[in-house]
């Protein structure tokens, strides 16, 4: 498990995007509170003419399982400039299933396995510089 922990944290800290230490803040975090780390999602967002797109990733998750989503933006615990968005065909985009626009994270319990869709954008009117950020994956409990 340590030797797990450590290639997590190597592989964190070798990535092109989002390397601050606020970030590996959050995934050791996280571990502390028995969560399981089980993916990332990392992005440099460069605003282009007041451009508020983002990047998109498809995700399979699991009937019964809870999920918690996390958010990280350069330094900041809180993201300031960009939201991580959970949607599928059913739940658009505009109607996620849940979205760190509030808080850093959020928390999903899935009643129906499938792909869903997890996107990081800039909030409204926030797109006027560069930033990085990354989204976490983790794994929180099976309902029984």
């Amino acid at each position: 498990m340590k030797l797990l922990l450590s290639l997590t944290l190597a592989l964190l800290i070798n990535v092109a995007y989002a390397q601050t230490d606020t970030i590996l803040d959050c995934a050791i975090e996280a571990n502390k509170k028995g969560m399981v780390y089980l993916k990332s999602f990392q992005t440099k967002l460069v605003p282009v003419n007041g451009d508020e797109s983002g990047k998109t990733w498809s995700v399979v998750l699991n009937k019964g399982v809870k999920y918690r989503f996390y958010l990280c933006e350069n330094n900041e615990d809180k993201p300031k400039h960009v939201v991580l968005t959970l949607f599928d065909k059913t739940h658009p985009e505009s109607e996620p299933y849940g979205s760190t626009q509030k808080k850093g994270h959020f928390y999903f319990e899935c009643n129906k396995a499938g792909t869903y869709e997890v996107s990081i954008r800039y909030k409204k009117g926030a797109a006027n510089n560069a930033t990085s950020a990354v989204g976490v994956l983790l794994f929180v409990k099976r309902k029984k």
